[in-house]
């Protein structure tokens, strides 16, 4: 089977080779890279490393190394097609089957988004030479105001779009490039007229990158402060540019990213540049929408846990609360950093500096603390329903946690928080073991609308894994505490409690 350069060269570029290996080894980070134990030999110390920053691996012991392909090729004695198929099938990328109609269509589509890519690269450059022809332009004059350093600006490559309606245009049509894949770019749009313009006319830019440095996208910063326009706008939804799925400033960051496995989520392009410049480079903002699963999916490879850092505003509030669940559903910890009315990250970090920053983040609250502290501000704890709503969201939120011996930790703080007795600790119990027996039922159902009917075997089967993992947590649990014989009194296990066969 012949498969093109391009969309090996594709399945290379998006393949993370640390998630890919992580698949198949127990990696752990030592500085910026990872380590394992060697696959091919019988080693007892680690000798095979993984480089993040390079998308290689090296094995000391074996002397085996290379991309993420040869990898696959080693470890699991494939083709070096079958290892193609292979990462081509878990990165949703469809290869041309060899005398297929569809062939020719998806070699087509792969070389308008490599043209694609090349034409947005062009842009960002002619938006950064359009500013640096003067040393008073407006643009600079903004980013200067704003505090950005000429090595800031150089680093997240900030440019102008040129207050011309054709002058990208025309400067695209002498590149040859057609006005169809413009148009598809996102950077030039059409008026009913039928005349092409360009979108971010008379605007700073902030050019957005994927995981891997492309130019995907641009967001552009209104320099007249016009109330007809919007303040800031984005590239619109396109074959390149999926704003569900990208995070401003997660690659100028990245390597920072991986070695502290934490990342702060903050809402506008000034605040990640402001924080990266003042030494905050583990930092990202979305893309004119809400954190979404594509976001967290990302992410979850790279960091454990996450702050967020939204305005203060009842929409940066309200944001991060629905941010919270996304989160923990994703083995993800979060906390919320508040800031002060009326301030942001950029103006924090300007007027107070690194320090005071840093100072928020000890600082954060957990989501538990968040979500009080705001029902208190704007409910009547002494309402009957409004409390039980706000508990039964509660009590949802905390069971989204895979992990479950935290459970107990944030019904305690939630208890304290809001000073419920003890009966009414114990209807969160309750309450918590409703919801689990409920995603019981809905696993169920799954199992028999898979199947088509019962197979009782297979069900028992499943039953009896569910419960050997959950008591295996319990004896880990026991093993770990200081006084086993008090913990066990106070759960009241006996030997009936335990069901499945040691």
């Amino acid at each position: 089977m012949l498969i093109s350069e391009d969309i090996i060269e594709q399945i290379r570029r998006d393949a993370d080779i640390v998630e890919i290996i992580g698949n198949y080894l127990n990696l752990r980070k030592r500085g910026k890279n990872y380590i394992a134990l060697s696959p091919f030999t019988n080693e007892k110390t680690p000798s095979l490393v993984v480089s993040p920053e390079k998308q290689i691996f090296k094995d000391f012991s074996s002397g085996k190394g290379g991309n993420v392909f040869t990898f696959l090729i080693e470890y699991k004695r494939i083709t070096f097609v079958e290892a193609v198929k292979e990462l081509a099938d878990k990165l949703n990328i469809t290869i041309p089957t060899q005398g297929s109609s569809s062939k020719k269509q998806d070699s087509e589509k792969i070389s308008k988004r490599k043209k694609t890519l090349e034409l947005l690269e062009d842009v960002k450059k002619f938006y950064i030479n359009s500013m640096r022809l003067d040393e008073n332009h407006t643009a600079i004059e903004y980013f200067i105001r704003r505090g950005f350093t000429s090595e800031t600006q150089m680093k997240f490559e900030l440019g102008y779009s040129p207050d011309s309606w054709d002058a990208t245009t025309n400067y695209l049509r002498s590149k040859g490039y057609t006005e169809q894949l413009m148009l598809e770019s996102g950077v030039i749009g059409k008026s009913k007229g039928g005349k092409l313009y360009d979108r971010f006319k008379g605007r700073a830019i902030f050019p957005i990158k994927d995981h891997l440095g492309k130019v995907i996208g641009f967001g552009g910063r209104d320099l007249k402060n016009s109330e007809k326009t919007a303040k800031y706008i984005n590239s619109p939804q396109s074959a390149i540019y999926d704003k569900s799925d990208v995070l401003y400033g997660f690659y100028e960051g990245m390597d920072l990213i991986r070695n502290q496995e934490e990342l702060i989520i903050v809402e506008g392009y000034a605040d990640v540049v402001s924080l990266s410049q003042a030494g905050v480079e583990n930092v990202v903002a979305v893309s004119g929408t809400a954190l979404t699963e594509k976001h967290v999916t990302r992410l979850k490879r790279y960091v454990n846990s996450v702050y967020l850092n939204y305005d203060s505003d009842r929409a940066g509030i309200n944001a991060a609360d629905k941010s919270i669940d996304l989160c923990l559903e994703n083995e993800i910890d979060v906390k919320i950093v508040l800031l002060p009315d009326g301030q942001d990250p950029d103006s924090i970090v300007k007027e107070k500096g690194k320090k005071e920053y840093e100072l928020l983040l000890r600082n954060a609250k957990s989501f538990v603390e968040f979500r009080v502290e705001n029902f208190l501000k704007n409910k009547d704890s002494n309402n009957p329903r409004e409390l039980s709503e706000f508990l039964q969201k509660m009590i949802s939120t905390i069971n989204k946690i895979k992990d479950v011996f935290v459970h107990d930790h944030y019904i305690n703080s939630l208890t304290s928080l809001l000073n419920l007795t003890e009966s009414e600790k114990a209807l969160l119990y309750q309450e918590k073991s409703k919801i689990n027996i409920q995603k019981t039922n809905v696993k169920l159902e799954i199992v028999k609308d898979t199947k088509n009917e019962w197979q009782p075997e297979n069900l028992v089967a499943e039953l009896k894994q569910m419960l050997n993992d959950a008591e295996i947590k319990i004896f880990s649990y026991l093993l770990q505490s200081k006084d086993i014989k008090k913990v066990i009194e106070r759960l009241q296990l006996t030997p009936e409690f335990f069901q499945t066969e040691m």
